[in-house]
């Protein structure tokens, strides 16, 4: 099952219940120093345009912080902490900071869970300046080529797509005859999609027709074998350490 073409990507870093928190750069500069081949980071926007990396829609599910990141400027939530043991000494960080402080950026590949968690009642105003953040983002750092960008708004990835019809866009449906559909009618790179939800035949009819697939939801040596056996593009684990035992 060694099959050098599957992505090995850190859930959030090092996955759910590690010794870091999720989307931490500590969790992220781990997956990395491990060998993985890239990380998914979930982002979301603040009041200002930052882009953070949170995946919660309220603060307060995992910080010492209370309401929607985008109601807050990134100076508020800049020195904020994770407000769970063990995780008190680690505060959440904006997606520059990731970028700015790891070594190698373009020998990487990042999934963007992006994350439209807003109380704005435009919300196509909201996305469209959430794509002009990630388009800067991209254009600063020149990681066009190494970015997945996912979301489960056509909307939203539509407007990336205008901004720049190169970008890896992949749709995050609830079933895969969903996603299919709307990456054929949207001509998107991939889905991405739980593993549990999708078949092995599934994926090898979505890169029929130039389709690729990535999924999540892993973390055992059962649903990792499972994974690996059905082909995809990438994997996005919770369990790092296991993947790359499998796969490299």
């Amino acid at each position: 099952m060694n099959n050098s073409d599957i992505l090995v990507l850190g859930h959030g870093g090092m996955g759910s219940n590690d010794l870091y928190p999720m989307n931490s750069y500590e969790s992220i500069r781990k997956c990395l120093e491990l060998g993985a081949d890239g990380v998914e980071i979930d982002i979301q926007m603040t009041k200002d345009s930052v882009l953070v990396a949170f995946h919660d829609a309220d603060l307060s599910d995992a910080a010492a912080l209370e309401g929607k990141i985008h109601d807050l400027t990134w100076e508020e939530i800049q020195n904020v902490s994770y407000n769970a043991a063990p995780y008190l000494d680690y505060k959440i960080v904006s997606l520059e900071e990731i970028f700015d402080k790891l070594d190698g950026l373009p020998k990487y590949y990042f999934t963007l869970d992006c994350k439209l968690n807003t109380n704005s009642e435009d919300a196509l105003s909201f996305q469209k300046t959430f794509a002009g953040a990630v388009a800067r983002i991209l254009n600063k750092y020149h990681l066009e080529e190494n970015i997945f960008i996912e979301s489960q708004q056509e909307s939203f990835l539509a407007m990336l797509q205008e901004l720049n019809p190169e970008l890896k866009l992949f749709i995050y449906p609830d079933s895969f005859e969903e996603g299919f559909d709307i990456a054929l009618k949207m001509n998107l790179y991939g889905i991405t999609i739980s593993s549990k939800k999708i078949e092995k035949e599934e994926i090898e009819k979505a890169r029929e027709q130039g389709i690729l697939v990535a999924v999540w939801g892993i973390k055992s040596e059962k649903s990792h074998n499972e994974a690996i056996e059905k082909n995809p593009i990438a994997i996005q684990t919770d369990n790092v350490r296991n993947l790359l035992k499998l796969l490299k």
